[in-house]
């Protein structure tokens, strides 16, 4: 599914832009005009870039004839070389889309990204975020083979809390808050029992690329092993 599923729907095309925007995207005003940016390190991620150049092209945002551009950079703490790759849109006037986002999603007083109230958590949403921020991991516990963890860093505890009660809420989960010991304490957001993790991995499969379904693990109970 490296190009827009067409079965997608308007709705759904809202849903994807905000789970792409509460894990990698970013929007910025110069000017009075807006600009969508995204960029993630290693090539790997050109599917989903060519997805997100297909949502940003379904809500008419102005982009370059090559949308999804790669790159390499030179780490300035190791001096080593890597990869990256990215899509920038052109700028988009007041009223448009993008435009209309930004106000959305940033605050008028810090101009930092916040998560709005109205976010909608359906499976396409879901999907992106997991694709964006998501990682998947087997462990060996008495409970649990896989466990599921959000990176949320750099949003708040209360931000955090809000996405947690919509999953749980909506899809009994039982995602949990763990608030990072090292660094500056960022609040991540965790699924470790068994029945979450399936029921998470049956929620975003329809919808995840073939280059991110790695992260699908199916969990199961230790004992079912021996």
């Amino acid at each position: 599914m490296a190009a827009l599923n067409a079965s997608l729907s308007y709705q759904d095309c809202l849903d994807a832009f905000d789970g792409i925007m509460v894990s990698d995207g970013n929007l910025s005003l110069v000017g009075i005009s807006a600009k969508f940016t995204i960029a993630l390190s290693g090539k790997e991620h050109n599917d989903w870039l060519s997805y997100i150049v297909d949502v940003l092209t379904m809500f008419k945002t102005k982009l370059p004839s090559e949308p999804v551009q790669s790159r390499t950079r030179k780490s300035s703490r190791s001096g080593k070389e890597y990869d990256y790759c990215y899509v920038q849109s052109r700028l988009n006037r007041p009223g448009s889309f993008v435009h209309t986002q930004y106000s959305r999603w940033y605050s008028s007083i810090d101009h930092n990204k916040h998560v709005p109230k109205d976010i909608r958590l359906s499976q396409v949403m879901i999907a992106n975020w997991v694709m964006g921020d998501g990682t998947s991991a087997y462990r060996v516990s008495a409970l649990n083979s896989v466990q599921f963890k959000f990176c949320t860093n750099g949003l708040s505890v209360g931000e955090v809390v809000l996405l947690i009660t919509e999953l749980n809420d909506r899809y009994h989960l039982g995602a949990i808050l763990s608030v990072r010991k090292r660094g500056k304490g960022e609040p991540e957001i965790y699924v470790q029992k068994m029945e979450g993790v399936n029921r998470l991995m049956e929620i975003v499969q329809p919808y995840i690329l073939p280059s991110y379904e790695y992260k699908i693990k199916k969990a199961c109970s230790v004992g079912d092993y021996i």
